[in-house]
Parts: C-alpha cells; sequence; structure tokens
C-alpha cells in the first residue's frame, strides 16, 4: 500500500497541530488507551497501573511513525493507517471523532 503525498502531508500536519497544543500529546494517547479499553477492557491487563511512561511510549512511537511515511520500506503499511487513524481521533479540535466511532 502506498501513501501518496497529500495523505502524508495531512496526517504530519494533523499530528504537529496536537503536539502544538499544551496537553495534545497527553490527550492523544489519553483518548487512544480510553478508546482501546473501552473496546477490549482484557487488554488493560498487559498495562501497567501508571500509564505516564505508556503513554510518552504511544506518542514517541506515533511521532517516529509521521516522520518517516515517506519512507515506504521503513514502515509496514499497517502502522502507515494506524498513524492517520490514531492522530485524527486525537486532535483537539475534533469532537465527534473523540467518542471512540470511526
Amino acid at each position: 500500500m502506498s501513501v501518496d503525498s497529500q495523505a502524508i502531508s495531512l496526517v504530519r500536519s494533523s499530528f504537529k497541530s496536537v503536539a502544538a497544543v499544551e496537553d495534545g500529546p497527553e490527550r492523544l494517547a489519553r483518548t487512544f488507551y480510553s478508546i482501546l479499553f473501552a473496546r477490549s477492557p482484557e487488554t488493560r491487563e498487559f498495562f501497567p497501573a501508571a500509564m505516564d511512561v505508556q503513554r510518552d511510549r504511544l506518542v514517541g512511537a506515533i511521532a517516529h511513525v509521521v516522520e518517516r511515511l515517506d519512507e515506504s520500506d521503513a514502515i509496514p503499511s499497517t502502522s502507515r493507517s494506524s498513524a492517520a487513524i490514531t492522530v485524527s481521533t486525537a486532535s483537539p479540535t475534533s469532537t465527534t471523532r473523540q467518542s471512540g466511532t470511526r
């Protein structure tokens, strides 16, 4: 699966918008894990009780993928689509996507 330059630009600008907000990265991670645990409560046991470090790791992983979206051989195609979904879901300006619906 190839991602066109317009889609890459959209994902990067969305992520940059999230990162620019003071609590944007934390909100992105909190929203992601809230949706994950609501949809699949059995996954909660795989994570530590204190999620601060895990949230930082998630945001770091997303940033890594977003930076390399145009390197198609460096990132599996499932990661590229997941990054787009995750960034759009947790955007501070998005209210309809934060409910966890696609």
